[in-house]
């Protein structure tokens, strides 16, 4: 029993220690109404091979990418000397292109078995994305390695005059930490480096994460931005109204075909149960929408809204002209009003309680 314990211990310690030696890429992608991902990448390599390692090369999918500028991480023996004055400083690398068209980036001196480097590499491709019915559909691929990247994690975002569908806006800092910095020399290039090797670490917008990922293998994040936030959530929008519409449409062919000594214009409570159903069915999609913000972490929710005050204001005509040939349009879209002002938040709040009990946070 002892040793199983012992045994334990040693794999958990092994374990610790490994993780220290991890190679980790962090990537903050900014796409612009071009198409055109701007990239910058943070690579924190180690060496893990047989062998000492004098570069480091990259292939990077698509057609016709291009490597802006690579830097090299570089600690200083003291905050005085020229350049250093975080400790650290960055120098930059030669970059080649060979005939198959992988990057290779020379390091300035050998990285023994076991060593580590820190690198920063600017990099752009035009071949992630393509226009899509409600905007551009992007797929951006993470380059090919030839060593195992025991962490991944990405940070897509837009332009500001853009909207990312799937994460929102991750503000000015993240998207100009994606471009290369246009500081010619001295310290303000050496602060600008720095503001972006920090920043990958933790950028915003639309971040997934992979733990493993061996040598050869690439990671694919997939989704849709454009300018207009209405275009771009226009299929939720028209499946809320058809849900609405269609439940309508059942409820009142079961009160049609089944209603004994029923009018032929109706009744005032007809009207109020149609109104009531229709502003539960709203609530009900309303709640659901919010789960989905927490699910996919959304986090600019302003196109949410405003497709969501669309969608209301689409009802209240819905249930106007439904009603309107049995003399209850008006009274039936302000008992709707009301019924939704009372349900929706009602809704909201229960599915808020919900995210916030069963969401799993993310770093």
């Amino acid at each position: 029993m002892k040793a199983i314990v012992v045994a334990f211990m040693a794999l958990i310690v092994s374990g610790y220690a490994n993780a220290a030696f991890a190679t980790e890429a962090y990537y903050s992608v900014i796409f612009d109404e071009r198409g055109l991902a701007n990239t910058l990448l943070r690579l924190d390599y180690v060496n893990n091979g047989d062998t000492t390692a004098e570069s480091i090369v990259i292939r990077i999918r698509g057609e016709n990418p291009s490597v802006a500028g690579a830097y090299l991480r570089e600690g200083c023996a003291g905050y005085r000397s020229p350049g250093c004055e975080y400790g650290y400083r960055f120098l930059p690398l030669e970059v080649t292109r060979d005939e198959s068209g992988a990057f290779s980036i020379s390091l300035n001196s050998s990285i023994p078995k076991g060593g580590s480097a820190e690198l920063l590499v600017y990099y752009r491709s035009p071949s992630y994305t393509r226009d899509g019915l409600f905007g551009k559909e992007f797929g951006f691929e993470t380059p090919e390695f030839g060593f195992d990247v025991d962490r991944t994690r990405v940070a897509i975002d837009v332009d500001e005059d853009l909207t990312l569908k799937e994460g929102g806006s991750g503000g000015s800092y993240g998207r100009e930490s994606a471009a290369v910095p246009s500081s010619s020399g001295g310290a303000q290039l050496q602060q600008a480096l720095s503001s972006s090797y920090s920043y990958a670490y933790y950028a915003k917008g639309y971040v997934m994460q992979k733990s493993v990922l061996l040598a050869g293998e690439t990671f694919t994040m997939r989704g849709t931005y454009g300018r207009n936030p209405l275009l771009l959530y226009f299929p939720e929008i028209a499946g809320g109204v058809l849900v609405a519409a269609g439940a309508a449409y059942i409820i009142r062919k079961k009160n049609g075909s089944g209603g004994r000594g029923r009018t032929a214009k109706g009744t005032l409570t007809e009207a109020a149960v149609f109104s009531f159903v229709s502003a539960a069915l709203f609530a009900m999609f309303a709640g659901l929408v919010l789960l989905g913000i927490y699910a996919f972490r959304v986090e600019d929710v302003k196109p949410v809204v405003g497709a969501g005050l669309l969608a209301w204001l689409a009802s209240i005509g819905f249930v106007f002209f439904r009603k309107h040939d049995e003399g209850f349009g008006l009274v039936s879209a302000c008992m709707f009003i009301g019924f939704s002002l009372i349900l929706t938040p009602l809704a909201l709040w229960m599915a808020l309680i919900g995210s916030l009990v069963f969401r799993t946070p993310y770093y």
